[in-house]
């Protein structure tokens, strides 16, 4: 009985166990950077290029970069290469990863590195912030840029076809297959402030979205100042404009709990 016992308490640890990567390697990135992102693949294959850990923590646990506080300074400084290989059937298929509501098998293995190799140690928080709410502006009545969307997104053939997924250029959004809380969560990274999903329309959409990045989406508004001139139009609409009269939804100022990610601590990882 004792051995029975035994046996079923390891087993129990093993299942309350997060799931891990079969390999991983952590290398910090060269000095000649071609391009940053991470990247998901059939196979259960996981790479990274050029990434933070404050890019890795937003990933892992699915919230936008002013949801994560705290942390060393070199945490959205120092940049590194990862490439891990986890479970063998998963798809690699981020859309359908972002339209669940929690995070996905790769997500916690992603949050299982993190504490190993990193040492990074978190504790999530709600916090009531300012927010927007993503409302139709007449109901089910959708803009001239917003459609039901015909497109498959739910398998591996879409990680190369260019019609699924969420584009962004500067003041311009170029949407494929997207649910509208992907909608509203691209819409939050850009205006790094939570996008609430308000709008009861299911299914998926394709979208065609184009303002004048301003102070209200900051980061872009920073890079518009360096891009070549008549590439932004500066008599252009803002955001909230554009989503009213090009998507025919409205983004309502209000407050709610909102996630946050605190970071307890973090150390650089060795290098294998």
């Amino acid at each position: 009985m004792k051995t029975l016992a035994l046996l079923v308490a390891m087993l129990t640890a093993a299942l309350q166990q997060p799931p891990r990567f079969e390999v991983a390697s952590i290398k910090p990135s060269g000095s000649d950077v071609k391009r940053v992102g991470i990247q998901t693949s059939p196979g259960g294959r996981f790479s990274a290029a050029s990434v933070p850990l404050g890019m890795l923590i937003t990933y892992a646990y699915r919230v936008q970069s002013f949801q994560v506080v705290g942390g060393p300074d070199w945490m959205n400084v120092d940049r590194f290469d990862i490439a891990a290989k986890g479970d063998e059937n998963d798809n690699g298929n981020q859309m359908t990863v972002d339209q669940g509501g929690a995070p996905s098998r790769m997500q916690q293995m992603v949050q299982a590195l993190l504490a190993d190799r990193f040492k990074l140690v978190v504790r999530s928080e709600s916090r009531d912030l300012p927010v927007y709410a993503l409302v139709t502006k007449s109901e089910g009545k959708l803009g001239s840029e917003l459609r039901r969307s015909t497109l498959d997104c739910g398998g591996p053939s879409t990680q190369t076809q260019g019609a699924c997924g969420i584009r962004m250029g500067l003041g311009k959004l170029t949407i494929g297959g997207a649910s509208m809380s992907q909608i509203a969560s691209t819409l939050s990274g850009l205006l790094e402030r939570t996008v609430v999903d308000r709008t009861t329309l299911p299914g998926t959409f394709d979208a065609t979205l184009t303002w004048t990045p301003d102070q209200s989406t900051p980061g872009m508004a920073l890079k518009a100042g360096y891009a070549p001139p008549g590439l932004v139009d500066p008599n252009g609409a803002s955001i909230f404009t554009a989503v009213q009269e090009q998507l025919g939804l409205k983004l309502d100022s209000s407050r709610g709990p909102v996630n946050v990610i605190v970071v307890v601590s973090a150390q650089r990882p060795t290098a294998n």
